[in-house]
């Protein structure tokens, strides 16, 4: 097809070149050389009729060709400018998720502060705690013998006064009475 074409564009050029150098036909005579086929035999009338069909039929192949690749870069450049879109939204979605990592690791790292401080708050009550009860704990002792030394203290002085105890009085009716006392002591 192109050897086609390009005889065809060489055989203009020839027939229009006098034209364009402002020869006419009657000043000199026009001599056109024609390229031999390429296999070797003479260019047949027939076949120059059809040369000139054959570029009818490459034009409009060309033509449905041109409109195909134009449909095509239509097509492409639509997807394109989607796809420019798609970008452009998932850029700023992007960002979005970036300010809202930042907002959210600042709340954490403040979190796990304030449970830090918290968790040493709760370690420092317990250990007081733990104090508290340890000196409740020893006071109520404290408290146990003060009231044992008074009890005591008290018992002394009834002796010393003459009062009888409990204990003066359960060992005089033992020595008095060994069976029938000891039965109403335990009652």
């Amino acid at each position: 097809m192109k050897d086609t074409h390009s005889k065809f564009l060489a055989l203009a050029a020839i027939v229009l070149l006098p034209l364009f150098n402002g020869c006419s036909s009657e000043d000199s005579p026009v001599k056109i050389f024609l390229p031999l086929p390429s296999d070797g035999q003479h260019a047949q009338p027939a076949a120059s009729s059809n040369r000139f069909e054959e570029s009818e039929q490459a034009n409009s192949n060309a033509i449905k060709s041109a409109i195909e690749v134009s449909e095509k870069y239509a097509q492409l450049a639509s997807e394109a400018a989607e796809l420019r879109q798609q970008n452009k939204t998932l850029r700023t979605e992007n960002e979005q998720f970036q300010n809202k990592l930042k907002q959210t690791q600042f709340e954490l790292n403040k979190t796990e502060k304030e449970l830090k401080e918290g968790n040493d708050m709760i370690i420092e009550t317990t250990v007081e705690l733990n104090n508290w009860k340890n000196d409740v704990l020893g006071f109520r002792e404290e408290m146990r013998q003060a009231d044992i030394a008074q009890l005591q203290t008290l018992q002394k002085i009834l002796v010393i006064l003459g009062g009888e105890t409990r204990e003066n009085v359960a060992m005089g009716a033992e020595n008095e009475n060994s069976g029938p006392a000891q039965n109403t002591e335990t009652q």
